[in-house]
């Protein structure tokens, strides 16, 4: 399963806007070695617009996929529509898009198939 978009040709040119572009350097990372049959998932990051997973191995129709939950403090779980999977043969990674910009300061707890994820705040 191969998922190959570019949007090069919709981003070149001279751009300018009239609010500051932050940069998004800050993340939730939890580094892994689960056996996903036939792959292995080697991390999970969590940024303030997506959660990105990425391992090695070889992805299959039947291999086992990786579901991460990400909660709040106030109780709400942040959903995501949109899901993207790329690999090469060898790197896997998989994208998973909030449907809202989220304040990493106030995410209480990250699941990994049920199982909550020590995360470590990192910059990228």
């Amino acid at each position: 399963m191969v998922d190959r978009i570019t949007y090069r040709s919709f981003v070149e040119g001279n751009w300018s806007t009239t609010f500051k572009l932050e940069e998004a350097s800050d993340a939730l990372r939890f580094e892994c070695n689960e056996d996903m049959q036939p792959w292995i998932l080697t991390s999970v990051q969590v940024s303030p617009v997506a959660v990105t997973m990425t391992g090695t191995g070889e992805m299959r129709a039947e291999s086992q996929s990786a579901e991460v939950r990400v909660f709040l403090k106030n109780g709400a779980e942040v959903r995501a529509s949109s899901a993207s999977t790329s690999t090469n043969g060898e790197d896997i990674v998989c994208h998973n898009v909030f449907d809202e910009v989220i304040d990493l300061a106030q995410v209480d707890r990250v699941l990994l198939n049920g199982r909550e994820l020590p995360m470590e705040r990192t910059a990228s």
